[in-house]
């Protein structure tokens, strides 16, 4: 059986909510994006120690540490060298928090949806996938200095913005730090197009580390994508957790589901999660799909918890 977690900031800026709601599903643990308004690199000593202390008191792993690093243009070498020193300082959170991996990105992507006006000219991805190799092959043996891996998420904002893409890249490197985090969700936004399931999985299972749950539907009046409660999209979530539960994964997989019930997040809100702005709504959208979560497993055969009570 697969261990299940959930983002805390989906919930709540105050990740003692996000911890309580861990507990009352039976989750395995919880992962780290932002917590009293700060991202990881940010937080202060004291801070990290306190959410160690929540999640032990709740016998809760920390599965991740969900890092902005290579949100940034592959062109600007300044920002890079800073992306660089952040994920030192979340790699150092991980080692606090004894979590495994450290989450990364690929670069803007120019012109993709999500990806800031700024993010320079566009290029091929032929032109820019050694470049962005090289990166990432840095910063994974920065990862080794710490006894930390890398996990590198497909997003259709940054230039690994499919499956696809991400595996090769990861087969490129060969770096036994560095693997994949799967987010079906995402192929969802991707304009590529690439399916979610079984496509994207079978392509990157032989690198998987680490699975993001989350689930959408397109707008049939505006035609846009939109995040939805689990089971109410497009991805067909209890067919990947039987397959999940088939071929025996046993990492984590991390609700991240951007639903709000009290309305859809901007796309400037969703680009660089964290804020106020971002987890307000996350607490109700995170019990219901929950909840959901464990309505599928419990249809496969796994009985979980479904937070009543």
């Amino acid at each position: 059986m697969f261990r299940r977690a959930l983002i805390t900031d989906e919930v709540s800026q105050d990740p003692a909510e996000g911890v309580r709601l861990a507990q009352r599903f039976g989750l395995d643990g919880i992962e780290l994006r932002s917590a009293w308004e700060r991202q990881p690199h940010q937080l202060a000593r004291d801070q990290v120690r306190a959410l160690r202390r929540m999640t032990d008191d709740h016998r809760l792993a920390v599965c991740a540490v969900a890092t902005p690093v290579f949100k940034c243009a592959l062109g600007d070498r300044d920002a890079i060298r800073e992306h660089v020193e952040i994920l030192k300082r979340c790699l150092d959170t991980c080692g606090e928090l004894d979590a495994p991996y450290a989450r990364v990105f690929t670069f803007w992507k120019p012109g993709a949806p999500g990806a800031p006006a700024d993010a320079g000219p566009p290029r091929p991805w032929e032109d820019v996938r050694s470049a962005i190799a090289d990166r990432l092959a840095e910063a994974a043996d920065v990862a080794v200095d710490f006894g930390r891996r890398l996990v590198v998420e497909h997003e259709p904002s940054v230039c690994g913005s499919s499956a696809t893409r991400v595996a090769e890249l990861l087969e490129r490197i060969g770096h036994p730090a560095l693997g994949a985090l799967w987010d079906p969700g995402n192929t969802a936004y991707d304009p590529a197009g690439e399916p979610p399931y079984p496509e994207s999985y079978e392509i990157l299972k032989p690198y998987l580390w680490h699975v993001h749950i989350k689930d959408a539907n397109r707008n049939p009046t505006t035609g846009t994508l939109e995040a939805v409660a689990l089971g109410d999209g497009q991805i067909p979530y209890r067919d990947i957790f039987r397959r999940l539960l088939d071929d025996r994964y046993a990492e984590f997989a991390s609700l991240e589901t951007h639903y709000r019930a009290g309305g859809a997040l901007t796309e400037e809100t969703a680009r660089l999660p964290g804020g106020t702005a971002f987890s307000a709504g996350g607490l109700e959208a995170s019990i219901l799909c929950l909840r959901r979560w464990a309505q599928m497993l419990a249809a496969l055969g796994v009985e979980v918890p479904e937070g009543d009570g």
